[in-house]
């Protein structure tokens, strides 16, 4: 039972992503330099008492880049509240058009768009995959980690390995696909092995395998 449903958003999932606002270390540093925003907690609410004005605000908030550079505040509470709300339609716009919004932000974006049909995660997928910055490449793998098994999904895993840039990002990605427990996944990595020139790349992925 999520509590009485104001259109659809459970009262008792608002009120986790209150207390998630609230208790997020990142957002309690940002909070003791004096850079947290009251609007933060106010967005939460205004997910319990008026999802649609919420929609609006959060909308507004992640699309301005209105984003802290150490806490990703308010933009990351945003993104968790559209997700909350199903906002899944404008997440995906977000993802593949981040310009104003930053690497953090757009990481957390990308998490939320289990709901999102394959062909257009395959995209996202394809358009973000040669990323550079380490929080974008992990947090796909993170999406790709959530979805049901399927040859897409695997291959789509296979090409996020292949393309690391960095030998650092691809002990990111092995250890990310090894904490899953999923076994087609954990092939994926075992599978690419032979075919990987790279001796560091080689042993982070046994490092993972490992663990």
């Amino acid at each position: 039972d999520r509590g009485v449903d104001v259109d659809g958003v459970g009262i008792d999932e608002g009120h986790a992503l209150v207390h998630q606002a609230i208790d997020d270390p990142s957002a309690q540093d940002a909070g003791s330099r004096g850079e947290l925003p009251a609007r933060v907690h106010t967005e939460a609410f205004l997910g319990v008492l008026d999802p649609e004005r919420a929609a609006y605000a959060a909308a507004w908030a992640v699309a301005s880049g209105d984003a802290n550079e150490f806490s990703g505040e308010p933009s990351l509470t945003a993104v968790r509240l559209l997700a909350v709300l199903g906002e899944t339609r404008l997440l995906l716009g977000l993802a593949i058009a981040p310009s104003t919004v930053n690497a953090d932000v757009t990481a957390e974006v990308i998490r939320s768009l289990a709901p999102v049909p394959m062909e257009y995660l395959e995209s996202v997928f394809e358009e973000l995959s040669g990323s550079e910055n380490e929080a974008i490449i992990v947090a796909l793998a993170d999406l790709a980690s959530s979805l049901p098994a399927s040859p897409s999904v695997t291959r789509l895993v296979g090409d996020l390995l292949s393309r690391a840039p960095q030998p650092e990002v691809y002990a990111f990605l092995a250890s990310t696909i090894v904490a899953s427990r999923r076994p087609e996944l954990v092939g994926v990595l075992i599978e690419s092995l032979p075919r990987e020139m790279s001796q560091k790349r080689l042993r982070s992925a046994l490092d993972a395998l490992k663990s």
